[in-house]
Protein backbone atom coordinates (compact mmCIF):
# COMPACT_ATOMS: atom_id res chain seq x y z
CA UNK A 1 0.00 0.00 0.00
CA UNK A 2 1.43 3.53 -0.74
CA UNK A 3 1.01 6.60 1.53
CA UNK A 4 -2.01 7.73 -0.34
CA UNK A 5 -4.40 4.75 0.11
CA UNK A 6 -3.30 4.13 4.24
CA UNK A 7 -4.17 7.95 4.18
CA UNK A 8 -7.79 7.11 2.55
CA UNK A 9 -7.54 3.83 5.02
CA UNK A 10 -7.11 6.35 7.80
CA UNK A 11 -9.43 8.61 6.92
CA UNK A 12 -12.20 6.02 6.52
CA UNK A 13 -11.45 4.60 10.08
CA UNK A 14 -11.97 7.86 11.63
CA UNK A 15 -15.25 8.75 9.98
CA UNK A 16 -16.62 5.14 11.04
CA UNK A 17 -15.67 5.98 14.79
CA UNK A 18 -17.15 9.12 14.17
CA UNK A 19 -19.98 7.47 13.29
CA UNK A 20 -20.01 4.89 15.79
CA UNK A 21 -19.81 7.30 18.74
CA UNK A 22 -22.48 9.82 17.44
CA UNK A 23 -25.29 6.41 17.06
CA UNK A 24 -24.06 5.15 20.12
CA UNK A 25 -24.78 8.84 21.81
CA UNK A 26 -28.11 9.32 20.49
CA UNK A 27 -29.31 5.36 21.26
CA UNK A 28 -28.41 6.63 24.89
CA UNK A 29 -30.30 9.91 25.13
CA UNK A 30 -33.29 8.03 23.41
CA UNK A 31 -33.31 5.39 26.22
CA UNK A 32 -33.13 8.28 29.02
CA UNK A 33 -35.53 10.32 27.19
CA UNK A 34 -37.63 7.22 27.16
CA UNK A 35 -37.19 6.47 30.79
CA UNK A 36 -38.25 10.15 31.71
CA UNK A 37 -41.15 9.64 29.92
CA UNK A 38 -42.40 6.81 31.57
CA UNK A 39 -41.70 7.94 35.04
CA UNK A 40 -43.84 10.81 34.44
CA UNK A 41 -46.85 8.79 33.33
CA UNK A 42 -46.30 6.88 36.36
CA UNK A 43 -45.73 10.01 38.51
CA UNK A 44 -49.00 11.31 37.03
CA UNK A 45 -50.94 8.08 37.86
CA UNK A 46 -49.41 7.83 41.78
CA UNK A 47 -50.14 11.80 42.29
CA UNK A 48 -53.81 11.28 40.68
CA UNK A 49 -53.72 8.25 43.21
CA UNK A 50 -52.84 10.24 46.23
CA UNK A 51 -54.85 13.40 45.60
CA UNK A 52 -57.92 11.18 45.12
CA UNK A 53 -57.01 9.29 48.78
CA UNK A 54 -56.54 12.54 50.33
CA UNK A 55 -60.43 13.74 49.39
CA UNK A 56 -61.85 10.78 50.07
CA UNK A 57 -60.63 10.98 53.50
CA UNK A 58 -62.90 14.09 54.32
CA UNK A 59 -62.64 17.35 55.02
CA UNK A 60 -61.94 17.34 58.98
CA UNK A 61 -59.78 14.72 58.55
CA UNK A 62 -57.28 16.83 56.18
CA UNK A 63 -54.79 18.26 58.77
CA UNK A 64 -53.33 21.95 57.30
CA UNK A 65 -49.45 21.54 56.60
CA UNK A 66 -46.85 19.69 54.54
CA UNK A 67 -46.85 15.57 54.68
CA UNK A 68 -43.85 14.22 52.72
CA UNK A 69 -43.72 10.21 51.94
CA UNK A 70 -42.23 7.80 49.78
CA UNK A 71 -43.64 5.78 47.55
CA UNK A 72 -42.04 2.76 46.45
CA UNK A 73 -43.40 1.14 42.91
CA UNK A 74 -41.38 -1.52 41.41
CA UNK A 75 -40.15 0.53 38.81
CA UNK A 76 -38.39 3.29 41.14
CA UNK A 77 -39.14 5.28 44.29
CA UNK A 78 -41.42 8.40 44.30
CA UNK A 79 -41.21 11.23 46.69
CA UNK A 80 -44.33 12.95 47.20
CA UNK A 81 -44.83 15.91 49.13
CA UNK A 82 -48.61 17.07 50.04
CA UNK A 83 -49.25 20.72 51.18
CA UNK A 84 -53.14 21.40 52.67
CA UNK A 85 -54.01 24.66 52.80
CA UNK A 86 -56.90 26.90 53.65
CA UNK A 87 -57.81 29.08 51.09
CA UNK A 88 -60.50 31.83 50.43
CA UNK A 89 -63.30 31.07 48.02
CA UNK A 90 -62.76 33.93 46.19
CA UNK A 91 -59.02 33.89 45.55
CA UNK A 92 -58.44 30.49 45.89
CA UNK A 93 -54.88 30.43 44.50
CA UNK A 94 -53.68 32.33 47.77
CA UNK A 95 -53.46 30.58 51.04
CA UNK A 96 -55.00 32.36 54.10
CA UNK A 97 -53.82 31.48 57.79
CA UNK A 98 -57.04 31.39 59.54
CA UNK A 99 -59.98 28.67 59.24
CA UNK A 100 -62.13 28.76 56.39
CA UNK A 101 -64.52 25.93 54.73
CA UNK A 102 -62.19 25.29 52.14
CA UNK A 103 -58.96 23.69 51.63
CA UNK A 104 -56.76 23.13 48.86
CA UNK A 105 -54.50 20.11 48.55
CA UNK A 106 -51.46 20.19 46.73
CA UNK A 107 -49.64 16.97 45.71
CA UNK A 108 -46.17 17.14 44.21
CA UNK A 109 -44.39 13.58 43.35
CA UNK A 110 -40.48 13.73 42.22
CA UNK A 111 -37.81 11.23 41.08
CA UNK A 112 -34.29 10.81 40.38
CA UNK A 113 -35.21 10.07 36.98
CA UNK A 114 -37.35 13.08 35.81
CA UNK A 115 -35.76 16.34 35.48
CA UNK A 116 -39.20 17.58 36.86
CA UNK A 117 -42.01 17.47 39.52
CA UNK A 118 -45.35 16.98 38.68
CA UNK A 119 -48.10 18.77 40.63
CA UNK A 120 -51.44 18.47 40.88
CA UNK A 121 -54.20 20.43 43.33
CA UNK A 122 -57.56 20.33 44.34
CA UNK A 123 -59.83 22.07 46.32
CA UNK A 124 -61.90 20.53 49.33
CA UNK A 125 -64.98 22.23 50.87
CA UNK A 126 -67.06 21.61 53.98
CA UNK A 127 -70.36 21.36 52.23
Amino acid sequence: MNTGQMLLVLAALVLFSTIALSINRVLRDNDQVSLEAQSGILAVSLCEGQVEATIAAGFDSLVVGLTTTTLATPFAAFACTTRVAYVDAAVPDSTVTGPTSLKQIAVTVSSDYMTGAVTLSALVGDY
